[in-house]
């Protein structure tokens, strides 16, 4: 640029405008058991950041806590004021599971098999107690007739896996005796009918 001594000097201005960059910052998706503690070290995926830059002032949180029921909850991206100040950050939340956990108690001895002599009723196998929180539904557990099956119920409980117990109903014949109707008849006279009676 060279001045001219012709003319007064006149100074221009102008402003340079350098707008923030658009960033967005995703909390990821984390998961964990019934009854574990909670994760923490989550973390985050980001779009936008200008290479060679670092994340500075963001943590991930969840709105989950130890014992919470099985469901899904919410993980946050929480942004240090004053931090990243060159971006406009928008964020996005993610979910967190929890899934059904897997009871170590043996519920075995509370549905064991049944032996009957056959009365001409219905007969069924009942769990002795059903465990606090749990739900138990049967199947294949009636019989009248003599003979044995196998008996099933399944535990249900929301925030554990489901627990299938198994036992045998039998039903035995039951024993009966018959014994001959004593009879008499006269010589020459026609044979009367035998009859018998049983004897339970």
């Amino acid at each position: 640029f060279t001045f001219n001594k012709n003319y007064n000097e006149t100074k221009l201005t102008t402003t340079i405008t350098v707008n923030k960059k658009a960033l967005t910052i995703k909390a990821n998706d984390a998961t964990s058991v019934y009854g574990e503690n909670i994760k923490t070290n989550i973390g985050y995926t980001q779009t936008g950041l200008v290479k060679g830059e670092k994340i500075t002032g963001v943590t991930v949180s969840t709105d989950a806590k130890k014992g919470d029921s099985v469901g899904t909850y919410t993980t946050f991206v929480n942004v240090k004021n004053g931090s990243m100040s060159n971006y406009d950050i928008a964020t996005t939340n993610g979910t967190y599971t929890i899934t059904k956990a897997t009871d170590s108690n043996d519920y075995s001895s509370l549905f064991t098999n049944k032996t009957v002599d056959y009365d001409g009723t219905e007969q069924t196998i009942t769990m002795t107690s059903v465990p606090e929180g749990y739900t138990a539904s049967y199947t294949n557990n009636t019989r009248t007739s003599a003979g044995s099956q196998t008996a099933t119920v399944v535990l249900t409980n929301s925030n554990y896996n489901d627990i299938t117990l198994t036992a045998t109903l039998t039903v035995n014949k039951k024993a009966i005796t018959v014994s001959a109707d004593n009879k008499t008849s006269n010589y020459g006279d026609e044979i009367v009918e035998l009859t018998a009676t049983p004897n339970a």
